[in-house]
């Protein structure tokens, strides 16, 4: 006796038959396959194959587009904020298994971690992807634009909206101040 296994690769459609019209249900006779061992072994003849048929399950392949979401962990150094972040692409298809791809709603980036930025980032960022789901695109680019900052206030009015005529109201105080953090480039 001598265990053999069948070159990597597509068995052919034609040697493989359903146990059950539209099932998902396969048997492979093993007499089919002879011929195909028999020429990945050159000179020897295969005499027979225990056991006579073998039996698997077969998936339908899945094919979808999901948006891709960045992974990520940043502080910024004090005084620098992210103006504007990116992803290309910003979404990928992949195709798997029906009962795993109809189960995703998303691929996820690594983990990208940052510390006190101060710079701008353009980076690629690995995608995680299920096993047995494939897809064209492994990676994304990453990209985020980090600016200086400083603080800016404004007095405003405060204004009753809404208020009847025969009513009179006097606002104390009648102006507030509105911190807010502006880019150094605007």
């Amino acid at each position: 006796k001598h265990h053999l296994s069948l070159p990597k690769g597509d068995i052919p459609q034609n040697k493989v038959f359903p146990l059950k019209y539209d099932s998902l249900k396969f048997a492979l006779p093993t007499n089919q396959i002879k011929s195909l061992l028999e020429d990945h072994l050159g000179d020897i003849k295969v005499l027979s194959i225990f056991p006579d048929n073998i039996h698997f399950n077969a998936q339908r392949i899945a094919h979808r587009k999901l948006p891709v979401q960045l992974n990520e962990l940043i502080t910024y150094k004090e005084q620098y904020t992210s103006i504007k972040t990116s992803i290309q692409p910003d979404s990928v298809w992949v195709n798997g298994p029906e009962n795993v791809v109809d189960t995703m709603t998303k691929v996820s980036t690594r983990l990208w971690i940052g510390k006190k930025l101060d710079h701008n980032i353009s980076e690629y960022i690995q995608l995680l992807i299920p096993d047995l789901v494939k897809s064209q695109v492994n990676a994304v680019l990453y990209q985020n634009n980090i600016e200086r900052v400083t603080q800016n206030v404004n007095k405003l009015p405060i204004q009753i909206i809404g208020m009847p005529a025969d009513v009179n109201i006097k606002l104390i105080p009648s102006n507030t101040e509105v911190y807010y953090m502006v880019p150094m480039s605007e």
